[in-house]
């Protein structure tokens, strides 16, 4: 494979523009239909002789209408109950990438991935869901190999072609709206009852119900089928859905923020691409990776994996890291925008990349108005825009989570230019960063130069209306917001993040219980207060419906973690240094008191580390949280050696899954159920 990135980053990086994800308004609908399909487009690949190159790609799409990259942005609306039928039309003879089945995952019982019965499930990230419509890991199915669907279709959308349900579809620029008389005479379109060839442990059907009764948040959907999310992630399968309430929709009417139709979402995830324009993903032992070095697979999987499965075998890698940068399916585009303030929706899209965002230009101001929960209580300036570049102006963005920016670009003159970077980590995993200089803790940082240290490029448009939002600094945005407070609380439970090795050697992280106490026995036998735990061992967390916890998540590993809680949006509450000592390299923090327990001490307690205590926490002085760390989330970066406090109110029953949304990370065992109980 010969990396293509960086030669089409020095010959076409900003000549594209940046494409606008369809929006389809649910506003008079209940129902919704989306099919999972194969098709091709174009990413912003060229040859060497500068032709372009076609992509194949799994997108969703409405029925009739050509799969994209990525689904259309579904814009909902607060308790009004939305439908969706997830569809799998995947009607392929293989998975676009290499698939390895030696890890725990989705296996079909009929038919097998590799010979294209691929399985999926599609997941509401941030969506306050029931269980059973929460589209877990177990809940996967395979195509529908006995129904076919039958739609009118209106041709001439921006699109190429949108169904008629129905009624009719109003079609304004990128924005699709069911109407009124629709939803009256409800739709004609019914999705067929489906009969998956094969199905998970958790599969109750493909129509999954959106209650929709949370506050306005940019949340968003992607599969989550056992073992393969990364894959089918990184084969299409990820949209937006923007959920509105009336504060929202009055801040826009009193000119605060704007419209929901005028926010620009931004999907940013980095990708691979062959010589021929194909999707690459290393898995093979001489697959290269893309960063350059000429490092292949087999250098990073331990001997023992090819002794016990063959030099053919397929394996997962700890994290993935691309060479091109892709905003909206489009690598390195350019948007064209009005010299006044735009409001931008930034998601992390990415397997393993955590991204460091900055502008090149000091005289942008940018205002952080939401993140990936809702609104903030108040807007927060997050670079000020008087020309001087300082240390502390820049965003972390993890994988999955998302930020709600309102740019100024009015001291541009038409036709200048400023372009998004990333100056975050360029080939190796995020491990923190300072917050007051902005360095990077040890991983080398990416610049305009690597492929990976642009995002897109904004261009200003003297031709385009100008919005005058009334938005600034400190602006009351979300007036009902309240803390969590410690009387509130009625549990306390310490979780941790470990890494060690799975049975041919190679780097498994997981999570698992991090209580005082002797360590469990092995990964699927909880039968102590600490260790990690395999994503099929016995449920360690139960927890009362409509309790509210505090979850401290201890990360005993080397390198930064996003964690996501299904269920619940959660707020981020104390962030403590520890330490500890992993002499074995086990990934488990020496007994070093020799109890035989894991035992912890308190700095305030005057605790030393190694006398009285295995795991020092540093509690005299919390450490900072960012402005994107504040507000709702329902992801939360815990760095190495860092304690982070979450607190959050469970109050929906059944089982849901926690994990770390580095995919690469997920997929091989760093992710665990827990329960919401019934009294």
């Amino acid at each position: 494979m010969t990396a293509i990135g960086q030669r089409v980053y020095d010959d076409y990086a900003f000549t594209n523009d940046l494409p606008i994800n369809p929006k389809i308004d649910t506003r008079y609908t209940r129902t919704l239909t989306l099919q999972i399909q194969e098709g091709e487009q174009f990413l912003g690949m060229y040859d060497e002789a500068g032709h372009k190159l076609k992509t194949t790609v799994w997108g969703y799409s409405v029925p009739g209408m050509t799969p994209g990259f990525h689904g259309p942005t579904i814009v909902a609306y607060e308790n009004r109950p939305l439908k969706i039928t997830w569809e799998n039309k995947l009607d392929v003879d293989a998975h676009l990438l290499p698939v390895d089945e030696t890890i725990h995952m989705a296996h079909p019982t009929e038919g097998s991935i590799a010979n294209g019965v691929i399985p999926i499930v599609s997941h509401l990230h941030g969506g306050h869901t029931d269980a059973d419509y929460d589209g877990g890991p177990e809940a996967w199915y395979t195509p529908d190999v006995t129904t076919s669907t039958k739609t009118t279709l209106l041709s001439g959308s921006a699109l190429g072609s949108l169904p008629i349900v129905g009624g009719l579809i109003s079609s304004i620029e990128n924005w699709f709206s069911f109407s009124k008389t629709w939803y009256k005479q409800s739709g004609s379109y019914t999705a067929p009852d489906a009969t998956p060839g094969s199905t998970g442990s958790d599969y109750v059907g493909n129509t999954f119900t959106y209650d929709n009764d949370q506050q306005s948040a940019p949340l968003w959907y992607h599969d989550h089928a056992l073992g393969i999310t990364r894959l089918n992630v990184y084969a299409g399968l990820a949209g937006m859905y923007l959920l509105q309430d009336w504060d929202r929709i009055n801040l826009a009417k009193e000119n605060i923020l704007p419209n929901v139709k005028d926010v620009v979402d931004i999907v940013i995830q980095d990708y691979s691409f062959d010589d021929a324009g194909n999707l690459y993903y290393p898995g093979h032992a001489g697959d290269m990776l893309p960063d350059g070095s000429g490092t292949m697979v087999m250098d990073e999987i331990d001997d023992e994996f090819y002794e016990q499965n063959g030099m053919d075998a397929v394996s997962a890698l700890p994290e993935y890291f691309g060479d091109v940068i892709l905003a909206n399916g489009m690598a390195w585009p350019k948007l064209d925008v009005a010299q006044g303030e735009v409001q931008v929706t930034l998601l992390n899209g990415s397997d393993s990349r955590f991204y460091k965002l900055q502008l090149d230009n000091p005289n942008i101001r940018a205002t952080l108005v939401g993140t990936e929960g809702g609104l903030l209580p108040n807007a927060r300036k997050i670079f000020d825009g008087d020309g001087v570049q300082e240390k502390n102006e820049f965003l972390i963005l993890a994988p999955s989570e998302r930020v709600e920016v309102v740019f100024d670009f009015s001291k541009l003159s038409d036709g200048e230019k400023v372009t998004l970077l990333n100056t975050g980590p360029a080939w190796e995993p995020y491990k923190g960063i300072n917050y007051a200089t902005g360095e990077l803790n040890v991983a080398e940082a990416a610049t305009i130069d690597d492929s990976v240290g642009s995002i897109l490029q904004f261009v200003a448009d003297s031709s385009l209306e100008a919005e005058n939002l009334l938005v600034k600094h400190n602006t009351k945005l979300d007036s009902d917001y309240a803390s969590i407070k410690k009387r509130d609380i009625d549990h306390t439970r310490k979780l941790g993040l470990f890494e060690g090795t799975d049975e041919f050697g190679r780097i498994k992280p997981q999570l698992g219980t991090a209580e005082a106490g002797k360590v469990h026995t092995d990964e699927m036998t909880p039968d102590g207060k600490f260790g990690p735990l395999s994503w099929m061992a016995d449920t360690t967390e139960k927890v009362q419906l409509g309790d509210s916890e505090y979850w401290d998540i201890f990360n005993f590993t080397e390198d930064a973690h996003p964690v996501h809680i299904h269920l619940v949006q959660f707020q981020n509450v104390r962030k403590y240094a520890i330490d500890f000592e992993d002499n074995d390299e086990n990934g488990v923090p020496d007994d070093l008191t020799g109890d035989g327990k894991i035992t912890y001490g308190y700095e305030r307690k005057g605790a030393v580390l190694g006398e009285t205590c295995d795991i020092m926490v540093f509690n005299k002085k919390s450490l900072p949280f960012r402005a994107e760390e504040k507000g709702w989330q329902d992801t939360t970066i815990v760095g190495p050696k860092e304690m982070l406090r979450v607190a959050a109110t469970y109050d929906k029953p059944g089982e849901f899954v926690w994990h770390c949304h580095i995919l690469s990370h997920e997929d091989n065992d760093m992710m665990r159920p827990f329960l919401v109980e019934e009294v």
